[in-house]
């Protein structure tokens, strides 16, 4: 039988489920019916074929014309699905072991040369198309585990999809349409790099554990230094002699860049801290690449030219224009209990000295502070508002009769300088009452794990931040901010310019020199991503 009667058995019957692991001896017509009876899925080679619709679609218009016939091109495109473990996704969800094996065989003719042609044609087709769609909007679907979740994915029709597929297929051009799916931005450059090296020590370098119960610093004799040493070594931290016991300040300094590039207090000291961080093996650095490299696929066709982006984990704000990060500055986000939502919305105005209207979350916790001292109240700036929208005296009130749950009361802190969102504060409309907001705790922003807030996102140098948005705005300069500031009036301004504000979670980041780090992963999100990115594909496109 030659391979356009395979394919039109394969694709012609109004039916999606086909097997084609039936026992030897049985033709394409007896693996069809027995296929329809049972109503399994489509498996060729053991493979679970996942892009039936489109399949079918593009045999249809091929005229049931195989896609692959040129043997040599198509090892090529095995190739490239091949090196799809670059891109931190897994060869195997592609069919690459399966298409191997089919196209050693098919260097030898023999009685079933044919089925086989058309066995490595469809299982290539259907690599190419997850391939494709993975490279565009990621394997994982973020919906899944993060229900705040509300960025863009690229949708084509199917006959967009068969159309352009047999653009590629037959001008051979899929190798360079595939260069142009994967994100361009110069931190997935870098988070590729950095997948590469820790690729290569997973496979070169034995990952021993550093057993060690005490503290090291500088002046400290210790076995566990030459350890300290080789593994500071190995993850590119030279750090003198790797058999020197003595903790030196050559030693030092390679701790505190190590501290700083994994997110740490750069103390220089080897406390457990950071001893956890050393140990983690070289193989879930790069499973963590992985998970942020499909996180970036997640957004990167969603974020717009001009973009606010903060990174949650990594306590890190980019100003952006013109597809260009031209500002950043640090940030602090929601504890672990108080976890600031992913998500996108639009900035469209600022608040110059706002006041602040405590959410009743906060006044519960801030209930037995004031009610034991209700001059507390007054002495930073609260006004109680009553039901009727009057003020209320805090000193008027028996504060016996009332408890964090009956409190009738709303609370509003005025504009100041003790305000809970300092002098300025940028919104953002969305469902989840998430803004950023200057803070009087400004000395906090020293620590290098930040995650204080109660959601919302506490920038460090916000009056600079202001002038960025503000700049060509008629009226608006540092001058004018900061005199507006001074005055203590409450003052809106609408963006003339809205910009987009995308929120998100990565554990791996550039530092503030452009170099690629880790931090912590505060809120536990990675492992199951992880797990995810490692699991077979069974959703259809």
């Amino acid at each position: 039988m030659n391979t356009k009667i395979f394919f039109m058995l394969l694709f012609f019957f109004p039916f999606s489920f086909i097997h084609l692991q039936a026992a030897e001896g049985s033709g394409p017509i007896e693996l069809l019916h027995d296929a329809f009876v049972l109503g399994e899925p489509l498996v060729i080679q053991g493979e679970p074929i996942i892009a039936t619709g489109i399949l079918s679609l593009f045999y249809q218009s091929r005229n049931f014309e195989p896609a692959w016939s040129d043997l040599d091109y198509a090892k090529s495109i095995v190739a490239l699905l091949g090196s799809s473990d670059q891109e931190g996704l897994y060869p195997k969800d592609y069919h690459y072991i399966a298409l191997t094996g089919l196209l050693k065989q098919l260097q030898v003719k023999g009685p079933q040369h044919a089925r086989k042609l058309a066995e490595m044609d469809v299982l290539l087709t259907d690599g190419v198309l997850l391939y494709a769609a993975h490279l565009v909007n990621g394997k994982i679907s973020p919906a899944r585990f993060e229900k705040t979740w509300n960025y863009n994915r690229v949708e084509l029709l199917d006959e967009d999809i068969v159309l352009a597929l047999n653009t590629h297929v037959d001008n051979k051009t899929i190798t360079s349409a595939f260069e142009r799916l994967k994100p361009n931005l110069p931190v997935y450059r870098q988070l590729r790099q950095g997948l590469s090296f820790f690729s290569d020590l997973t496979a070169k370098e034995e990952f021993v554990e550093i057993l060690a119960d005490t503290v090291l610093k500088i002046g400290m004799e210790d076995t566990v230094v030459a350890q300290l040493r080789k593994r500071l070594q190995v993850l590119g931290f030279p750090a003198g002699n790797i058999h020197t016991t003595l903790f030196d300040d050559q030693l030092e300094k390679s701790v505190q860049r190590f501290q700083q590039r994994y997110g740490l207090e750069a103390d220089g000291i080897v406390g457990q801290t950071t001893f956890n961080e050393l140990n983690v093996p070289f193989s879930h650095r790069a499973d963590q690449i992985r998970v942020n490299m499909d996180r970036i696929r997640w957004v990167v066709n969603d974020i717009s030219p001009e973009f606010i982006l903060v990174n949650i984990a990594g306590y890190r704000l980019w100003l952006g224009k013109n597809n260009e990060v031209t500002w950043s500055t640090d940030v602090m986000t929601g504890t672990i209990s108080n976890q600031t939502p992913i998500f996108k919305s639009t900035m469209t105005y600022l608040v110059l000295n706002p006041t602040w209207t405590a959410p009743r979350s906060i006044i519960r916790e801030m209930f037995p502070r004031f009610s034991q001292n209700p001059s507390y109240l007054t002495r930073n700036n609260y006004q109680l508002i009553g039901a009727d929208g009057r003020r209320v005296d805090p000193e008027s009130l028996n504060w016996d009769t009332l408890t964090q749950r009956s409190f009738p009361y709303t609370l509003v802190q005025m504009p100041g300088e003790n305000n809970a969102l300092g002098r300025v504060k940028f919104m953002f409309p969305n469902q989840h009452a998430i803004y950023l907001h200057d803070t009087p705790h400004k000395s906090l922003f020293v620590k290098a794990q930040r995650a204080f807030s109660h959601g919302c996102i506490r920038v460090k140098d916000p009056l600079k931040f202001a002038e960025l948005l503000l700049k060509g705005q008629d009226g608006w300069n540092r001058r004018t901010i900061d005199a507006t500031v001074n005055s203590g009036k409450l003052t809106n301004i609408s963006l003339k310019r809205p910009i987009d504000v995308f929120l998100m979670y990565w554990t791996v980041q550039p530092d503030t020199e452009g170099r690629l780090g880790f931090v912590p992963d505060i809120y536990g999100r990675d492992l199951a991503l992880i797990a995810a990115l490692k699991r077979p594909i069974t959703q259809s496109l």
